[in-house]
């Protein structure tokens, strides 16, 4: 498995089985699977603005749509040369991008289906009491990530890192403002500082907070390159989370823009976000060793507990 970058920008994730040129066609996991079983070679994919694939908001369109398995195909070329055309491996100023890009690769988890709540909203079957939850529990995620962050940021104020951790904790009070009307529409109102919800006044769930917790043990014990690092490898995950609710809101619920604006924010492309990421890291701000083996750590951890926070929704009564 392994993302390819294409000629507009955003990275396309794809499964390479087998060997030898593919026959036409996409091909799923299943037909994957019987293809290569048959001693040719298959090119499984997740369409842009799905799955673990970038969500721009440019080239949704079948012209797209069809071209974009070519990248990973075009003659019989690997990944491996489409990606060093895209970030050349002997140039120094690529580096730290192309160490973000294989991370967040080897972290992608392997035939992992999406969380349940995401799936069932994306089939018309999503319950909206477990997205008031959410928002519940993620007005208190955001208020700690925002102060982490901040904490991240100070400790690390002499250079460049400094103000990218900073401008993450920006984009966390944005996204905070647009909590109350998701709750709104999701069915019960504001009350106070916190959401009245399924759980009593809003009340913590261990589940969904075990993210914040340890990213404020990040804050405080983490190598801040690394901490940087883990984060921009689960950037994608959770964008591509949420522009499945906000498309499922709209198609099944009739929600509008406003009730949307949460999922809206985080399902926008990190594309800039990486790069300002690779460019404050710079070319040894990411080197193997300590550091990278940390963000590997780091990585692995934020992933299981946001997979946490999912399944702890999921279970609701």
């Amino acid at each position: 498995m392994a993302f390819v970058t294409t000629e507009d920008g955003p990275s396309i994730f794809h499964k390479d089985r087998g060997s030898g040129r593919p026959p036409n066609g996409a091909a799923g996991d299943p037909q994957a699977a019987l293809v290569a079983g048959h001693g040719l070679r298959a090119v499984a994919h997740d369409r842009r603005g799905h799955g673990r694939s970038s969500q721009p908001w440019h080239g949704n369109d079948l012209d797209t749509y069809t071209d974009d398995p070519a990248e990973p195909i075009v003659k019989d070329s690997t990944f491996t040369v489409q990606r060093r055309a895209a970030m050349p491996i002997d140039q120094p100023e690529f580096a730290a991008e192309r160490r973000l890009h294989d991370l967040r690769t080897e972290l992608t988890p392997a035939d992992e289906a999406d969380p349940a709540v995401v799936t069932g909203f994306a089939a018309g079957r999503g319950r909206l009491a477990v997205l008031a939850e959410l928002a519940a529990q993620q007005e208190r995620v955001i208020a700690s990530d925002r102060r982490s962050l901040l904490l991240l940021a100070t400790r690390c104020a002499d250079g460049p890192l400094g103000a990218w951790f900073a401008g993450l904790a920006e984009g966390e009070s944005a996204a905070l403002r647009t909590l109350p009307a998701l709750a709104a529409a999701c069915g019960p109102a504001p009350a106070g500082p916190t959401y009245t919800g399924p759980t009593a006044a809003g009340a913590p769930l261990p589940g969904c907070q075990a993210y914040p917790a340890y990213l404020a043990w990040l804050a405080l014990n983490g190598r801040p390159a690394a901490v940087a690092a883990a984060l921009v490898a689960n950037f994608a995950a959770w964008g591509g989370y949420c522009a499945t609710l906000a498309g499922a809101l709209r198609r099944f619920h009739g929600f509008g823009e406003e009730a949307c604006a949460f999922f809206d924010f985080f399902a926008r492309p990190a594309t800039a976000l990486e790069r300002a990421a690779a460019e404050a890291l710079g070319p040894a701000g990411l080197t193997a060793g300590p550091e990278l083996d940390a963000a590997r750590e780091y990585g692995r951890l934020l992933q299981a507990y946001e997979r946490l926070f999912w399944s702890t929704l999921a279970e609701l009564p």
